[in-house]
């Protein structure tokens, strides 16, 4: 009898970016020992396939699926774009599921698979293999597709985020990033939330409020940070669980960092004075923190019942 690998393959990874889901949604931390089952049964999968299928095929596919997949969300992890768990997640669809699985009549909208055989090289030539490397990138490879149509999931927050500044009067064509990215909030609900506190532009240019608001972005402090320091500052000063970050008159950061092992201070004066915009500010702006593996776990869901959502637009208009 033969095995469903396919069938397999998508119950284990939708189960577990299923709970990977609740995890973020809860947290917004995902164990690492949360895709260890899920790349094992990857790994055993491409053993046997490559023992039973042909070893050239399956191994380029797993080499190109973990290669791009892997360097793409990487970079965007990098760049703090990603966070560590939407980058492992990436890592381990591309290890389990390295093509589109073949359930059923899925996905609906039936395009041409490419072929990503490496022996075309020499038998096709250069052409003929980047050729079908690039269909197979668009329909097959589906860890791409998977980016692809996370983003576009993705996007909804940007549209939450646009409705709560113009609900609260905080929307303005003029700093368009900054009413399209974050939102301003009472700095008394930092620990109530999941969010990165972030400074405001100073600069006098259109374009360098621009580069500003991202850099700041992207360097803001996470509201775990104030959590977990105000948590800390109970237990060192012995003061009662009803403390607030309004009794904490100064950060001291050097300190904290010192007694934990989740923070690491590389500039105690540059952190610090980041970290006192919530003492110094009664609102702040800050850019919600994105349960990502959500629209990852949507992507997943999508990529296998309609495949690539982009490419099926482009080749239907």
């Amino acid at each position: 009898m033969e095995i469903p690998i396919d069938e397999i393959r998508v119950v284990v990874l939708v189960v577990t970016l299923i709970y990977a889901s609740y995890t973020d949604i809860q947290s917004r931390r995902v164990s690492d020992n949360v895709w260890v089952p899920g790349l094992i049964v990857g790994l055993l999968i491409i053993g046997y396939e490559f023992a039973t299928k042909d070893p050239y095929v399956i191994a380029t596919e797993a080499v190109v699926s973990l290669a791009i997949v892997g360097i793409i969300s990487y970079l965007l992890y990098r760049y703090r774009i990603f966070y560590g768990a939407d980058y492992k997640a990436f890592i381990f669809i591309a290890v389990l599921m390295p093509v589109s699985p073949e359930i059923l009549d899925l996905p609906f909208y039936n395009y041409d698979l490419g072929s990503v055989d490496p022996r075309l090289l020499i038998d096709g030539g250069a052409s003929s293999y980047l050729a079908d490397l690039n269909a197979h990138l668009a329909t097959q490879l589906f860890g791409f597709t998977v980016l692809v149509n996370s983003s576009l999931f993705g996007f909804v927050y940007f549209l939450l985020n646009i409705y709560h500044n113009v609900r609260d009067g905080n929307f303005t064509i003029k700093k368009p990033l900054r009413s399209t990215c974050a939102r301003k909030i009472s700095s008394s609900d930092i620990t109530d939330t999941h969010v990165q506190v972030i400074k405001p532009s100073e600069s006098d240019s259109y374009l360098g409020r621009g580069v500003e608001f991202i850099k700041n972005g992207i360097q803001g402090v996470s509201s775990e940070f104030y959590s977990d320091y105000l948590e800390w500052h109970r237990d060192q000063k012995f003061n009662s669980p009803s403390d607030s970050l309004s009794d904490i008159e100064e950060f001291e950061v050097e300190a904290f960092a010192e007694d934990s092992e989740d923070w690491i201070i590389d500039n105690p004066e540059k952190d610090k004075q980041k970290a006192m915009l919530v003492l110094d500010n009664e609102e702040v702006w800050v850019t919600p923190g994105i349960p990502y593996i959500v629209p990852i776990t949507l992507g997943v869901i999508s990529a296998i019942v309609l495949g690539n959502i982009w490419y099926v637009i482009m080749l239907s208009v």
